[in-house]
């Protein structure tokens, strides 16, 4: 089970013990996360926490983070499935200065004084690795607004060229002034 905060103490227990954790989280532990989510998902994230001991007396926290959320296609807004299977190897540090000494791996993570929270650590992990505008892969056959006739906009077709014809303008006003 997931720890609800783990101090400074309990962090360098469990990584002389070399401890691990697991559990899930649902969605209403996730919430910045849920706002990219397609309608009536509600996801799991299975995730496994490790604590190893790391150089110069700090902690390391390996995650692991598998499951499947339904984000929505930016080009037709429908769903699109989209897996989740994330490793994230981080060292703990009590401020910012310290992630300067760290040389394998550099990725830390500051301990805040209220205690480390898995459940923020992973959504942080998951919106890291979140596609920018998600969408359906050309395989997949988007429907909705983004389909015009049959093809999808953005096709060589359907090139907007908007300066074309103030270019054409410009040309035809130089060989009148010549």
């Amino acid at each position: 089970m997931l720890a609800d905060r783990i101090d400074s103490v309990r962090l360098q227990e469990l990584a002389v013990r070399q401890a691990t954790q697991t559990g899930q989280l649902g969605i209403d532990q996730l919430p910045r996360l849920a706002a990219l989510l397609a309608e009536g998902d509600a996801p799991l994230i299975d995730v496994a926490a490790a604590f190893a001991p790391a150089e110069h007396g700090l902690a390391r926290l390996e995650l692991s983070l598998r499951g499947q959320l339904q984000l929505v296609c930016q080009r037709c807004l429908g769903s699109v499935d989209w897996p989740v299977e994330l490793e994230a190897s981080l060292t703990v540090v009590a401020e910012d200065g310290e992630s300067g000494m760290l040389e394998d791996p550099f990725e830390s993570v500051v301990l805040p004084e209220a205690g480390l929270r898995i459940d923020q650590i992973a959504e942080d992990e998951v919106l890291a690795a979140v596609p920018l505008a998600p969408r359906h892969g050309p395989e997949a056959a988007c429907s909705g607004p983004a389909q015009v006739g049959g093809s999808r906009q953005g096709d060589a077709d359907d090139t907007s060229r908007p300066f074309a014809e103030l270019a054409a303008m410009l040309k035809a006003g130089q060989r009148q002034a010549d």
